[in-house]
């Protein structure tokens, strides 16, 4: 109970610190979807680090259960990896996009920003 009421604090603060309402930016890895739909949060796009030193970008699902996004990534992302995907998207340390959009990753925190910012400039 404590550890989940610590993640929700953590992911609160980070959308009040957040430069746009629609992306999360957290510095680790935690749950992050209960604490947006209890709160009605407008993200579409979180922003945490991987274990494998990369950033994902996770879509955020429309509600609870649903395997839809709120906003998929870009159509033209999607199953490109390394090169391909950096040359499309424009972010140079782009890592991949799965075939479905729902998730995506990059080496940098800041290619990962780039990402969901592109996303959502449509």
């Amino acid at each position: 109970m404590r550890a989940r009421r610590a993640a929700e604090a953590s992911v609160l603060a980070a959308h009040r610190a957040g430069e746009d309402p629609r992306l999360l930016v957290l510095d680790r890895g935690m749950p992050w979807k209960n604490v947006v739909f209890a709160h009605a949060l407008p993200v579409l796009f979180t922003i945490s680090p991987a274990s494998n030193g990369n950033w994902m970008v996770d879509t955020m699902p429309p509600e609870p259960g649903s395997f839809d996004q709120r906003l998929p990534l870009p159509a033209d992302w999607a199953g490109l990896e390394a090169a391909a995907l950096a040359e499309r998207s424009g972010v140079a340390d782009a890592v991949f996009v799965h075939l479905r959009r729902f998730v995506g990753a990059a080496k940098s925190r800041e290619g990962a920003v780039a990402m969901a910012r592109l996303a959502m400039a449509g």
